[in-house]
């Protein structure tokens, strides 16, 4: 069996932030992807009955470092109550329990006499974050289970309290805690990681599978999944050649006629062991600010001989900022006034 890391994007898990802050959505039913075939016709569930379910309140909380108004900058933050955000039920046997979700509600003293009246909210890291209803961390997970996929590990830091419920709904899931998430870029996930990178998948966690078979574990070469972009994109671009696509060059800037890195990619046993010297060379020398993907395509290029592995547009969906995010689950543009 192969080691899977799935590793949550540092820099972009508070991305998010400002949803929770507002409200939580409605869940959407579960989107679900479907070829094109005629399929029968589904019988219709019958709705659980859970008047009589074990319950069980969760809380979340901002953690107290975080307690800052974001209008005036204070930190007289008090406790005004909590606010319902959602219902999870867990079905085990023999037993069903609906975990309540709340979230810690404060006020700014300092903003009491304004007309305006700052409330925060406890927020959610980007990976655990709900599009139609499924966290975008679900969806890779699930994946990676539906390749075989059994030792996966998750790095942590923005939040990490959230993800501790991961390893109740999925065991085979390790958390590795990362202390540098916010204050270098994420060389410092793969870093805290490094002994587990032979012979492994690794992957951002804040990313939408829609197709598991993006996430097959067999492959000759080490590489990135990537998609042939014909027109103009600014993600990275990667240029190659050979019936085995061998990696030529790479552009940070994007470009045109090339293919579109993401942020899935595997490492062979010999590849895996090099990088993970390399990025503990580049990080205790101090080479903190940089993406661990730099790593082996900019600063030590010469060290790997990579391929890209093709994939078709929409396997898998990067949802990078808040307009997109609404694009996917309308339910989200009630938090940015409705637009």
């Amino acid at each position: 069996e192969r080691t899977k890391i799935i590793l949550p994007n540092p820099d972009q898990l508070s991305l998010f932030d400002e949803v929770e802050q507002e409200a939580a959505p409605e869940p959407l039913e579960e989107a679900t992807t479907v070829k094109t075939h005629k399929r029968k016709k589904q019988r219709t569930q019958k709705k659980l009955d859970l008047s009589k379910a074990e319950r069980n309140v969760v809380v979340l909380d901002i953690p107290e470092k975080d307690r800052h108004c974001p209008a005036c900058g204070s930190d007289e933050l008090v406790p005004v109550g909590k606010e319902h955000v959602r219902d999870e039920v867990r079905i085990i046997p023999a037993k069903i329990i609906v975990d309540e979700i709340y979230q810690n509600v404060y006020k700014c003293k300092a903003c009491e006499n304004d007309e305006h009246v700052e409330f925060v909210k406890a927020p959610t890291p980007k990976p655990l974050v709900r599009v139609g209803g499924v966290r975008m961390i679900d969806t890779i997970l699930k994946g990676l289970l539906e390749n075989g996929i059994r030792e996966i590990y998750v790095v942590v830091g923005h939040l990490k309290e959230q993800f501790e419920d991961l390893k109740a709904d999925y065991p085979e899931v390790t958390l590795i805690e990362n202390p540098w998430y916010d204050s270098c870029n994420n060389i410092s996930s793969l870093y805290v990681a490094r002994e587990h990178l032979e012979d492994c998948m690794i992957l951002d966690g804040d990313q939408i599978v829609r197709d598991p078979k993006v996430l097959s574990t067999e492959f000759a070469h080490s590489g990135y999944n990537a998609i042939w972009c014909e027109g103009e994109t600014d993600e990275w671009l990667m240029q190659a050649e050979g019936p085995e696509l061998f990696v030529t060059s790479c552009s940070r800037n994007g470009g045109s006629r090339g293919w579109q890195l993401f942020s899935i990619s595997r490492w062979s046993e010999e590849d895996g062991k090099k990088l993970s010297e390399l990025v503990e060379k580049e990080f205790e020398a101090g080479n903190r600010q940089i993406y661990w993907d730099d790593v082996p395509m900019f600063v030590h290029p010469k060290e790997f001989r990579l391929a890209v592995f093709p994939m078709e547009r929409g396997d898998v969906t990067e949802v990078d900022n808040l307009s997109e995010l609404q694009d996917l689950d309308p339910s989200y543009k009630a938090y940015d006034g409705g637009k």
